[in-house]
């Protein structure tokens, strides 16, 4: 069995061939990820951020917030979580809203 070397399709033929390749490889797979995970966000998040002056996170005490770390909980994401369900029921408010929840029968 005779060996060409031009019949290899293992080694890219240029440099920029690759990059070419690579690019397109990592704008697939973040096509993919956007699929699977939804919307993508417009800036990336940094989780070391120091919330602003106005976020909720500052209407906790420190002596709770410092309580919710030892746990593992991330105070400024609980705060943010607390504020978004304002004014929204608990679980017993959502079941009465639905048909098992009772409510009247005219």
């Amino acid at each position: 069995m005779p060996s060409n070397q031009s019949e290899s399709t293992l080694v890219p033929e240029t440099p920029s061939d690759s990059k070419v390749n690579r690019s397109q490889e990592q704008q697939a797979a973040a096509a993919a990820a956007a699929m699977k995970w939804g919307i993508t966000p417009s800036k990336p998040y940094d989780p070391n951020e120091k919330p602003g002056p106005d976020h909720p996170v500052h209407k906790i005490p420190l002596e709770k917030q410092e309580k919710m770390r030892k746990k593992g909980i991330n105070p400024v994401l609980r705060a943010e979580m607390d504020e978004s369900r304002k004014g929204q029921g608990g679980f017993w408010g959502k079941v009465a809203q639905t048909s098992m929840g009772g409510g009247w029968i005219k």
